[in-house]
């Protein structure tokens, strides 16, 4: 197993909040450590999270320690950082979890050392905790909507998932199916998971393509989906359908949109989870409750309207244009 990755950040200066607004902290408060564990650093989402976290740190005059696996399905790995993360006796922990599935243990073990945690990102299905993150069964309509417009109410699809243990792919799907019930002309001939990997997602739009050549549409439950789906889809020389819908807003997913070669892309931005998350992390601290959900925004971006969104977001975290 590669090394255990570990930062930890003492944060105790003030720097402008990015692009969420700020949430107003008491002015004498304790300082707090947080415990953060992410599903893996492979990725702009998950960086982008962190950055999130640490400005909204910097305000809070928080200790942060962050931790995180090699990959997103590396399940054990970040098993063994959640006891590691126990041990180190954080105030409040923030989860983004890799199995979704089997979080029962790792809350019992939370429960006995006293420390509450939340979920970040991604809920858990056998434990209900508070959540921070995207509502991923809106998501999924959205996406549905999207692409039934594109394909005139009509025609096959296809789905190429993430992490089959993560809720938020799960959900996805769920609501992506549930919207597709509205479209009886549509029909779903194949969903297939690829990890979360941008070559396994190649791989499953390849075998989609060859068993179904007249699908007309792709929704991909995250951006590194996306980008897999399309590049095979430019390996076979496609050059209109199948319509790809992915999700997440991260820079070159953002490009792919601009430049047509996704048709449409579901906001899921990391900052603002991470941003959020930190906060509600303190309040739950401060006030000793918290909202059972707490979303954050999702909009579906299309060709027309990503350079405003861009702009948007850049003037939010305070960006040279």
């Amino acid at each position: 197993m590669r090394k255990l990755l570990t930062v930890i950040l003492l944060l105790s200066f003030f720097l402008p909040c990015g692009c969420v607004q700020s949430v107003s902290m008491p002015e004498q408060h304790e300082q707090y450590t947080v415990g953060v564990l992410l599903k893996s650093m492979n990725n702009q989402h998950w960086m982008d999270v962190r950055i999130g976290i640490q400005d909204a740190a910097r305000e809070a005059d928080a200790q942060v320690i962050f931790l995180y696996p090699e990959t997103e399905s590396a399940v054990k790995e970040q098993r063994a950082m959640f006891y590691d993360l126990l041990q180190r006796k954080p105030d409040v922990i923030l989860f983004a979890t890799c199995d979704s599935l089997n979080c029962s243990p790792l809350l019992a073990a939370a429960r006995e050392a006293g420390i509450p945690v939340m979920a970040l990102d991604t809920r858990m299905v056998d434990e209900q905790i508070p959540y921070v993150g995207a509502d991923n069964n809106y998501i999924g309509m959205l996406a549905a909507e999207q692409l039934a417009l594109l394909m005139e109410g009509g025609g096959q699809v296809a789905v190429v998932t993430g992490v089959a243990e993560q809720a938020s792919h799960i959900e996805r799907v769920d609501g992506f199916s549930k919207a597709l019930e509205d479209y009886p002309q549509i029909e779903v001939v194949s969903t297939l998971n690829a990890n979360s990997d941008f070559r396994l997602a190649a791989e499953c739009t390849k075998q989609i393509m060859g068993a179904y050549p007249e699908v007309r549409g792709i929704f991909c439950t995250s951006a590194v989906m996306g980008l897999g789906a399309l590049e095979q889809k430019r390996r076979d020389f496609y050059t209109s359908a199948p319509y790809i819908v992915a999700v997440d807003t991260q820079d070159d997913a953002l490009s792919a949109l601009k430049n047509g070669g996704l048709h449409g892309l579901i906001t899921q931005d990391g900052y603002e989870a991470g941003y959020k998350g930190l906060y509600c992390a303190i309040e739950l601290l401060e006030s000793g409750e918290i909202a059972d959900n707490t979303y954050i925004e999702s909009i579906l971006l299309t060709r027309d309207t990503v350079d405003d969104y861009i702009e948007k977001r850049q003037i939010g975290r305070g960006e040279e244009r």
